[in-house]
């Protein structure tokens, strides 16, 4: 990675010490305090300096009207360049070196990314990338995403130029299995629409710049799950769309509304997990999710009834919150249950003649009443970061029980999740080695450490 300080934009003079940096950022002189960055990746046999870069304008462009945005400018190995193929990598492992660049730039609060062609195709393979390792913290970062002329249903007419280009050619193969992974991944990922949907999928506003004369990608794949309003078709090339003369020319319009959208003070968008005890008519939720998570049927939802009006905190809910300027948006992302006994139904447990499921709710304790023991029900969330979080609350669920005398608490686990989280937390079976559907005991104490 470089840095250069610059009055106004200029390509390095010294462009042969630059050759194997990936990424050059150019900041203002005197101005290092900026928070956003954006990010121009070049495509298919494009270059970011020299006689015929691909940018051409855009850049200097940008960081005219911008004042307070640092650029950079991202190259990688494509087409003929490629020769040197000890120093050339897939797109997949390319992408995996910007996002490690991305954690690296940890004093930007946002990044802005720019792919044109297939470099669309990696600014979205980072996103993918980082999102799969688990990074999403550094995707929130991530605050606009320019699709400019990016076949990402692939392209009908470059295979055919590259059949002998093997990386390029399996990337760009129209509807091959890298482009429809990145379709189907973003769908069920990334909300791309310019308002949030809150729902599980984080929000990345995107936008598609077509070109009226490109003859390599189509006017369908480039703006493939984008509405109307988020992308524009206008006169040029594949290649001159990216080039714009002025500040009035029609693509730079676009990509100076697309900035100026992302770069609004509106507000940012939080998302987290809150816990409360479910209120009765959590239950039908409560048991519709657990249903669908679990191997097996869980409890009647009826029984349920009767165990929430014996005790209110058998059960508690995971909200996921989401706030955006406002709005707010609450919606049941997960529960746990947690049941306080009394009488032999312990002993029952213990030896397999009952499941939790079948607790008579004449044996739940009322408020304040010493139990006996806790059954440790049902543990459930829509996706992994709610499972997460449930279990998180579960564990200070039962810090606030009140260990001063040996109370023991037992589960059986269903799931491999929750057998996992039972020996974690050095729950023993009560019979037998053990395993998926065993009752599984330890003391409360010893839990709550």
């Amino acid at each position: 990675m470089c840095r250069i300080k610059q009055k106004t934009f200029k390509e390095p003079s010294d462009l042969h010490t630059l050759v194997d940096e990936p990424l050059v950022i150019h900041q203002r002189r005197g101005q290092n305090k900026a928070k956003e960055l954006a990010i121009f990746v070049h495509g298919l046999g494009g270059v970011r300096y020299g006689r015929k870069p691909t940018w051409g304008h855009l850049p200097a462009l940008v960081f005219t009207t911008f004042p307070k945005l640092h650029i950079g400018m991202y190259s990688y190995r494509t087409l003929f360049r490629r020769f040197i193929f000890w120093k050339s990598v897939r797109l997949e492992d390319e992408a995996v070196v910007l996002g490690g660049l991305l954690r690296n730039l940890s004093q930007y609060d946002s990044f802005l990314l720019f792919g044109h062609s297939m470099g669309g195709l990696l600014c979205k393979g980072v996103i993918a990338y980082l999102l799969k390792s688990g990074q999403e913290e550094l995707v929130r970062k991530i605050r606009a995403l320019c699709l400019l002329a990016t076949p990402q249903l692939g392209s009908l007419r470059v295979p055919r130029i590259l059949a002998w280009t093997a990386k390029d050619f399996w990337v760009l193969k129209a509807h091959g299995s890298y482009v429809t992974e990145q379709v189907e991944f973003f769908r069920n990922r990334i909300c791309c629409e310019l308002s949030p949907s809150f729902d599980e999928r984080l929000h990345i506003p995107c936008w598609a710049l077509l070109g009226r004369e490109d003859f390599l990608v189509d006017a369908l794949g480039a703006g493939i799950g984008l509405k109307a309003e988020q992308k524009m078709l206008v006169r040029g090339s594949h290649w001159s769309i990216v080039k714009p003369e002025s500040v009035d020319s029609d693509s730079f319009l676009f990509i100076r509304s697309c900035l100026t959208h992302s770069l609004s003070d509106s507000g940012p968008i939080v998302s987290n997990h809150e816990c409360s005890p479910a209120k009765l008519q959590d239950l039908p939720i409560i048991n519709e999710l657990g249903n669908r998570e679990f191997g097996e049927p869980v409890s009647d939802l009826g029984l349920m009834q009767k165990w929430w009006h014996v005790n209110h905190a058998v059960f508690a809910v995971i909200h996921r919150v989401t706030i955006a300027p406002g709005v707010r948006k609450d919606r049941t992302a997960g529960y746990f249950c947690v049941i306080p006994l009394k009488g032999d139904v312990v002993k029952r447990l213990r030896n397999g003649l009952i499941t939790g499921a079948q607790i008579p709710a004449e044996f739940v304790t009322v408020p304040h009443e010493k139990p006996e023991a806790f059954y440790i029900g049902g543990v459930a969330g829509i996706d992994f970061s709610a499972r997460g979080s449930a279990v998180e609350h579960l564990l200070r669920h039962l810090r606030t029980l009140d260990p001063s005398r040996p109370i023991t608490v037992l589960t059986r686990p269903v799931t491999r999740d929750g057998l996992r989280i039972a020996k974690a937390f050095s729950m023993v079976p009560v019979r037998g080695s053990g395993g998926l559907g065993e009752v599984y005991e330890g003391n409360l104490a010893e839990l709550t450490k």
